[in-house]
């Protein structure tokens, strides 16, 4: 198959008619399409550096789709990678193995075909996060070092930035805490009392292990968790306890941006020394949000709609914490949903 160009997509799958289908698929989007029953015969008549990309059945006969795979990495190829199986998606056990072996993407039978187109256009697929992010070079970026200021301005008892803080926070704050104890009202207090916790506690935030937007969230949760108020306390001045009986929590109105088919986000602070990235996301009913692997501390807390992430399913108020060099396999929603999103921008995609 010498000559042949990049824009070859090498199919691999014993089932005939699944081939045919799929390389009528593919020439019909502008792809040449070349089929091999094996991985053997792949390997016997295929010129990987001619090949732009490979689908491969995981089900082969003779040599598996993952053996073909880790084959083609030790030979040092950088082939894009795309594996099909007809096993649940639930089996996150596989995933990682095929993961760990170098595949772009799992697609599960039965899938949708553009699906699979999207992932074979090298060009418009976003390597990391923050290129899948910052794909719009004019996006507006707010740095995390604007919100470690306003922390730094409330450890020194600056009330403006306490208030500055509020604004930014409180909506999603409330928010957070209203799905975790189903009571308004008790929700704009506690949400009032996470701020009153922010002024006490300021001067204990480290900038180094902790984003702004992810301590607020985690105040707020553990408010709502407690499920109880505590009176301000007679050490905090006479100032700052006026102006936190003046809060009350607001509506938020996100300034939602595109970033992929069915996903959208607002950048909330962007942290460039750290590499992280806090923001909210929305996923539309039925989309899935890239397989990934984690380069730092990710936390998700979730505001509204369900959540899968592989075989665990959050519910509002939820929360998941995931550690550097974990994989997420599969992360969708059936029902859309919103979250705030701690992560790194160097996680691949």
């Amino acid at each position: 198959m010498k000559g042949l160009t990049a824009r070859l997509v090498a199919l691999v799958d014993d089932d005939a008619s699944v081939c045919r289908a799929m390389a009528r698929l593919l020439r019909s989007a502008g792809f040449e399409a070349g089929t091999f029953a094996s991985a053997e015969e792949f390997l016997a008549f295929a010129h990987p550096e001619s090949v732009g990309s490979v689908v491969l059945d995981l089900g082969l006969p003779g040599m598996s789709g993952v053996d073909l795979l880790r084959r083609l990495r030790a030979s040092g190829q950088s082939i894009p990678v795309v594996c099909m199986t007809a096993e649940p998606d639930s089996n996150a056990d596989l995933a990682e193995l095929v993961f760990r072996a170098g595949a772009r993407a799992i697609l599960y039978k039965p899938f949708d075909p553009k699906k699979l187109l999207e992932l074979l256009q090298p060009d418009e697929v976003p390597r990391t996060l923050g290129d899948m992010l910052y794909a719009d070079k004019a996006k507006t970026r707010v740095p995390e070092k604007d919100w470690v200021g306003l922390v730094a301005g409330i450890a020194a008892g600056d009330q403006l930035a306490l208030w500055a803080l509020f604004e930014r926070t409180n909506g999603v704050a409330f928010t957070l805490i209203s799905r975790i104890v189903n009571v308004q009202e008790s929700a704009e207090e506690l949400t009032v009392d996470t701020f009153h916790d922010v002024w006490e506690l300021a001067s204990s935030f480290d900038p180094n292990s902790d984003t702004v937007v992810g301590w607020v969230m985690n105040l707020a949760r553990s408010r709502a968790l407690r499920g109880w108020r505590s009176p301000l306390q007679t050490r905090v001045e006479a100032g700052a306890n006026e102006l936190l009986a003046r809060m009350a929590p607001s509506q938020w109105a996100p300034e939602w941006e595109d970033v992929a088919p069915g996903i959208s986000c607002e950048l909330l602070a962007t942290d460039a020394e750290h590499a992280r990235v806090s923001m909210l996301v929305r996923l539309a009913p039925g989309v899935d949000y890239p397989p990934h692997r984690h380069a730092g501390v990710e936390e998700v807390h979730l505001l509204d709609g369900e959540l899968w992430i592989d075989s665990r399913k959050l519910c509002p108020g939820d929360y998941s914490r995931a550690e550097a060099g974990t994989t997420d396999n599969r992360v969708w929603s059936e029902t859309g949903c919103t979250c705030v999103l701690i992560t790194s921008t160097r996680d691949a995609l």
